[in-house]
């Protein structure tokens, strides 16, 4: 891609050479990424290893329990849970730099869509390189998964407002009603009981979600100064 890109600038300064300056100069730009990429990726995987060295046999750890990765059904084994914990505590981003999770998360997002939007939205990718360099915020997070109790009793909670809200509908919405009108309506009733369930669980877990809520309020407020 490189070489392409300075082949590309080679015929388009070629009607004098006048731009042979600024050639260099990008050239120079482009190499010093590259190099820059590189000693990012090196640092990450040594931070791996330091990681690892920590929290050994992960893998082995992990079988041992009965599981052959972190899925959705490994993840409901709170001694799973407790492992996950151990990992991020062990987390390679704590020991990096802003700039080199910047190039972390970028690097991961090479490609996609994800990349162009936080690109565009630099304010967005300070928020999620500081969500990732606090330890609480995920720690705190996973934590929740230990509180099954807790969990099912939201569970039950989510299902009554649903109900509630089909309820509202069924009582005092009138088939009647132009179509655009139950349209509106509907997504008023269904944005106040998400509101509601939303709401319910942040108070119900405000211990594990408020480091992280905290960071995006912060971030939000820069934002919109």
């Amino acid at each position: 891609m490189n070489f392409l890109l300075i082949l590309f600038l080679c015929f388009t300064s070629l009607p004098g050479f006048s731009q042979e300056a600024d050639v260099d100069e990008i050239v120079n730009e482009v190499e010093f990424d590259r190099l820059k990429q590189v000693e990012t990726a090196k640092k990450i995987e040594e931070m791996n290893e330091k990681a690892l060295n920590r929290v050994p046999n992960i893998s082995e750890k992990l079988k041992k329990l009965g599981h052959e990765s972190f899925d959705a059904v490994a993840m409901m084994d709170e001694r799973v849970v407790r492992l996950a914990k151990e990992m991020i505590q062990n987390s390679p981003l704590y020991m990096m730099s802003e700039d080199e999770v910047k190039n972390f998360i970028l690097e991961r997002s090479r490609g996609s869509y994800l990349e162009h939007f936080l690109v565009e939205r630099p304010k967005v990718l300070n928020c999620m390189v500081e969500l990732l360099r606090d330890k609480r915020v995920l720690s705190s997070a996973i934590g929740m998964l230990l509180r099954k109790t807790d969990l099912k009793i939201y569970a039950g909670i989510w299902i009554g407002l649903m109900i509630l809200s089909w309820l509202f509908k069924q009582i005092f919405f009138d088939k009647k009603w132009p179509k655009p009108r139950l349209f509106m309506l509907g997504i008023v009733v269904n944005l106040t009981f998400t509101s509601i369930s939303l709401t319910t669980f942040y108070h119900m877990f405000y211990d594990e979600l408020s480091p992280g809520a905290s960071i995006i309020v912060k971030h939000w407020r820069r934002r919109n100064l």
